[in-house]
């Protein structure tokens, strides 16, 4: 990457057409995302070095903002010819990032313009909101020869090439043929004798996530999208779906964290954008711990009679908080892989009880014995090894049990995770060390 940039600055446009020659698309877009605000002129050498359609691939390849950068440094006109070549549904996310006067303009140069505001109307994370209408469908009555002399001509250009989808004159998806089937069937048969009937589809308005489950659950490369009557709208590719898993995973890990995720490329963030994906949660947090807090001063009184209990209060309450971690990241990932749903939770609560309590157990007998070392007292050994037990036996479950909950209130389940269970586990967990000592201890 830096012998291209030093190209662009220094070297003849000949070589530098070369060089460029030689690179996928995708590090072309790499190379626009490493270019610095100040390094704008070298944008637009680079641009200038390259046609509509390679333009058109490397937009297709940027994150929102660089996609931004780089619609800055075209003109109108520019723009109009390269929109041609950027795939029905890229093409909807871009304009949905540009001022309404820029998107009317652009759509004026588009002969499909109603096509694409039809996917505009689409919730962004929705089937329809990620299909494409760039695919190949054809009568049940024409042979597979003509289909295929057709396939040849079209493919080139159409996005979703990996099925041909046999339609009424109505749009009704009646079946569908695959690339392998076609090319071994008898060209004097009707396409409609070859294509398979048992159709799996999916309506326009399904979540993004629930379709990729349906993808990758049935391996397909690509997933036709209907409307309520089973009119053929879309389909979405399986490209777009390694989209949707790596957002949604990118969104889990940034919940998981007590962040709030962001499309932005984490160095192009400015620094009021990254306080306020945190700051929310931070505060939220905060003011959770101040029942912590509480708690603590309410039971000082047990502390001062037995001084040793302070010691453990670290242990208790961090183990109890992995404990916790550790089965919701379990059930997430369950989840996710659609092993598991909210119908199943007694079966969930169950198996994170019995874990508990295994881990309980064997946390327990190590507590026991470092709090009778550390404290010198029988007693103190078993408080800190009862409550251990009854935290991590507690956090297991609710570990287990918040993500269902979770999803079934329609809050992400990534949300329930490390700092929920955390706070919520500090503060029972208290409780329930300081009931333990006063029974135990007789305080």
């Amino acid at each position: 990457m830096d012998e291209l940039k030093e190209l662009l600055r220094t070297g003849s446009p000949q070589e530098l057409r070369r060089r460029m020659s030689d690179l996928h698309y995708a590090d072309i877009a790499d190379l626009i995302e490493e270019l610095q605000s100040d390094e704008s002129s070298l944008l637009i050498t680079l641009l200038a070095m390259m046609n509509d359609r390679q333009v058109a691939e490397v937009l297709e390849e940027l994150s929102a903002s660089d996609q931004l950068r780089v619609a800055e440094h075209m003109t109108n006109t520019r723009l109009r010819s390269v929109i041609h070549f950027v795939s029905p549904d890229e093409l909807v996310d871009f304009l949905s990032q540009l001022d309404a006067d820029t998107v009317r303009v652009l759509l004026s140069a588009l002969p499909d313009r109603k096509t694409i505001q039809r996917l505009m109307e689409y919730p962004e994370t929705s089937a329809g909101g990620i299909m494409t209408t760039d695919y190949l469908a054809f009568r049940g009555d024409q042979s597979c020869g003509q289909v295929l002399n057709f396939y040849r001509r079209l493919a080139r250009e159409v996005e979703a090439a990996y099925y041909i989808y046999i339609t009424e004159e109505s749009g009704h998806l009646v079946g569908v043929v695959s690339l392998r089937e076609l090319v071994l069937a008898n060209p004097n048969r009707p396409i409609a004798e070859i294509a398979r009937s048992d159709l799996v589809t999916v309506p326009a308005l399904m979540d993004q996530e629930e379709v990729a489950q349906v993808m990758t659950h049935y391996d397909f490369l690509a997933l036709p999208v209907v409307d309520e009557e089973d009119r053929l709208l879309g389909v979405i590719t399986f490209d777009d779906i390694i989209d949707v898993l790596e957002q949604e995973v990118s969104e889990d890990m940034a919940r998981m964290g007590g962040v709030e995720p962001s499309d932005e490329p984490y160095l192009n963030m400015t620094i009021f954008s990254v306080v306020r994906g945190r700051a929310l949660w931070l505060l939220a947090l905060f003011l959770a711990q101040m029942i912590t807090g509480n708690i603590l001063d309410h039971f000082q009184g047990y502390i001062e009679a037995v001084v040793a209990l302070a010691f453990f209060i670290p242990l208790l309450i961090d183990t109890g908080g992995n404990a916790g971690a550790q089965a919701a990241s379990t059930v997430i990932r369950a989840m996710a892989l659609d092993e598991v749903d909210m119908s199943e939770i007694g079966k969930v609560i169950w198996r994170e009880m019995r874990s508990g309590l295994v881990l309980g157990l064997m946390m327990a007998v190590v507590a026991f014995a470092q709090a009778s070392l550390l404290g010198g007292s029988m007693l103190l050994g078993l408080t800190v090894a009862c409550a251990l037990f009854i935290i991590v036996l507690m956090a297991s479950t609710l570990g287990g049990m918040l993500p269902l909950i979770a999803r079934w209130i329609g809050v992400d389940p990534a949300a329930a995770s490390a700092p929920v269970i955390t706070t919520l586990v500090d503060g029972t967990g208290l409780i329930v060390y300081f009931l333990v000592a006063r029974t135990v201890l007789g305080l």
